[in-house]
């Protein structure tokens, strides 16, 4: 008997701690007055608070369609302000990058800068920064990674203007990479995504940008476990780029700052 009592105690214990984490996020994405004022309709909206898990996970989709479908939600401005998008993963470097840029590049945000990369371990954190009179839409965004298999661990409004994604892309397949050769000459056509080249014990980069472009570099270096090693960014026009390659060098992404419509034309590179 004491036995069973214990279980049912954990099974209210669990349901409550369920509960009152699925409010505390609530409160987090709409802000404590919206919560405030819609308390009741909020509860009533999601009174099946185990429908809202995934073991212990969140069903961040679910919550993001109900309340913007219930109008609880605001992620308009009325004016243009400063969005601060900050993503954090582990491991595959090269993919949490590649595979974020390449969601963002397919709602349309092309113009965004990146702010700060951080690696400590196997823990990376990037933040990008872009001005817009509303956020980017934590449902539509959401259903984009969910398309690429990417898993959602946590996400967490910091301010009015800036949110936090922990994301797992282990289960995302990277896109092929261009393999180039020591003093090989290669002509790369108009990019869709950014390049990926994949290099073996090169020292010295070249890239020349066709005389039409209005190319703004960025380039960013991983090793073969596609550990981040460092990153270049440029916010005025080059005609071509040359560069030391970062030791342990296997794979560089390269890219504009600002839009991949200025290297329309392509670029040709050169390793040594």
């Amino acid at each position: 008997m004491k036995f069973i009592n214990k279980i049912i105690i954990l099974l209210i214990m669990t349901a409550y701690l369920n509960a009152s984490s699925l409010q505390e996020n609530i409160e987090n994405f709409i802000g404590k007055k919206t919560y405030k004022i819609n308390k009741f309709l909020i509860y009533n909206l999601f009174k099946d608070e185990n429908s809202f898990y995934l073991g212990e996970k969140l069903r961040y989709i679910k919550i993001f369609r109900i309340l913007k479908e219930n109008g609880l939600l605001h992620i308009k401005y009325n004016s243009a302000k400063d969005i601060n998008i900050v993503f954090e993963s582990q491991d595959k470097t090269i993919k949490t990058i590649k595979t974020v840029k390449d969601i963002l590049l397919n709602l349309g945000y092309s113009y965004y800068f990146t702010k700060s990369i951080t690696r400590i371990d196997s823990n990376l954190k990037w933040e990008i920064n872009f001005k817009s009179e509303s956020m980017l839409d934590p449902l539509v965004f959401l259903k984009e990674l969910s398309k690429l298999n990417v898993k959602v661990l946590n996400i967490k409004k910091i301010n009015n203007t800036k949110w936090k994604y922990k994301i797992d892309v282990n289960y995302v397949n990277i896109l092929n990479s261009i393999d180039i050769a020591k003093n090989e000459v290669i002509k790369l056509k108009k990019p869709h995504r950014d390049y990926v080249i994949k290099v073996n014990d090169a020292h010295k980069l070249k890239i020349m940008s066709h005389r039409l472009n209005e190319w703004y570099p960025s380039l960013t270096f991983y090793d073969k476990d596609l550990s981040l090693i460092g990153f270049v960014e440029q916010n005025r026009i080059y005609k071509g780029i040359k560069l030391k390659i970062p030791n342990e060098t296997k794979y560089i992404l390269i890219s504009d700052t600002y839009n991949l419509i200025n290297i329309k034309r392509g670029l040709t590179i050169i390793v040594r």
